[in-house]
């Protein structure tokens, strides 16, 4: 009888951690985060460029402006979806799926960081600061002050007893995931 209460207590006390780590699953989820941010500045692009804009390659600031926005504007939107879906989540599969979006959307910003504050890349951050006129620095902060509140959100909604292990394997999804873009990215001839 103490070997069955004993089962059955570990099962409960396991049930907010899958049952094997879905790497592979948090790999995908990554790569949709990143292709998302792409797709909204193709999908906004297709909607406000002129076909004469396009063919003279000479756009004006509007236009160019929500289309470098959407990608932004798509990342803040999936961390703060994503909070709310880990937040609402009952299975421990799809609560981890949801806190992965959370750090994979960061990870974005984080990339992202030390060119923009450097004042050396060239990326969303830079346009619309030029566009607007305002310091690139500061629209990096504030979306890095979302994302990290968000971040932390997430972690703090795992019991301690099992936070380490959950995010140990969004760590690792998040870092095979940029590793992987940033060597095939160039092989496939992105610019990144």
């Amino acid at each position: 009888m103490e070997l069955e209460t004993n089962t059955a207590t570990q099962h409960t006390a396991n049930s907010e951690v899958p049952a094997a780590p879905p790497i592979l699953l948090l790999l995908v989820l990554f790569w949709l985060s990143i292709l998302g941010h792409e797709a909204a500045h193709f999908g906004v692009g297709a909607l406000v460029y002129s076909p004469d804009e396009l063919r003279s390659g000479i756009v004006r600031s509007w236009p160019q402006l929500l289309v470098v926005c959407a990608g932004p504007v798509f990342t803040m939107l999936l961390m703060t979806m994503s909070v709310l879906g880990a937040r609402s989540s009952q299975n421990a599969t799809w609560k981890l799926a949801w806190s992965s979006l959370v750090a994979s959307a960061a990870s974005r910003i984080a990339i992202v960081g030390y060119g923009t504050l450097r004042g050396t890349a060239i990326n969303d951050e830079q346009t619309i600061g030029r566009i607007l006129g305002i310091s690139p620095r500061a629209i990096w902060f504030s979306e890095a002050l979302v994302a990290v509140a968000c971040t932390v959100y997430v972690a703090r909604m795992w019991s301690p007893g099992v936070r380490p292990q959950i995010l140990q394997w969004i760590a690792v999804s998040v870092v095979v995931g940029w590793a992987v873009t940033l060597v095939a990215g160039p092989i496939l001839g992105l610019p990144i």
